[in-house]
């Protein structure tokens, strides 16, 4: 079952970290559907309690998809496998404790470099 776009809002408005990270370690045999675990340093800090900051390490996973395969029925907003193999960075609001930390509800978007400003808007209807 989707979610309403509103459970995604709501995820970005109360995750306790946003952030843009360079992402490392992507293993290279990545599953056609799946989580995967990835690492990554924080290099632009656009929300956070002050537990993690610029520099810090974190771990988190991305929910990816083959380009060949069908989804399966639900709310999991799936990141392309293609493009997290070739991703260097990416935009996301993660919750825990640095530097294990959870995406909320998949909110993430691969990015071409860090920017001043984020890519994600916080307030915005569809995701």
């Amino acid at each position: 079952m989707a979610l309403p776009w509103w459970a995604f809002r709501n995820a970005r408005r109360s995750a306790r970290y946003h952030v843009q990270v360079e992402l490392d370690n992507i293993p290279p045999d990545l599953p056609d559907a799946g989580d995967v675990a990835v690492q990554a340093r924080v290099v632009r800090v656009f929300r956070t309690d002050g537990r993690l900051q610029f520099g810090d390490r974190v771990r988190f996973a991305v929910s990816v998809l083959g380009e060949a395969v069908m989804p399966c029925p639900g709310g999991t907003l799936w990141t392309c496998h293609e493009s997290l193999a070739a991703a260097r960075f990416m935009e996301a609001f993660l919750d825990g404790t640095p530097p294990d930390c959870q995406v909320a509800l998949w909110q993430t978007k691969i990015v071409d470099a860090p920017s001043d400003a984020p890519r994600i808007d916080v307030e915005a209807e569809n995701t």
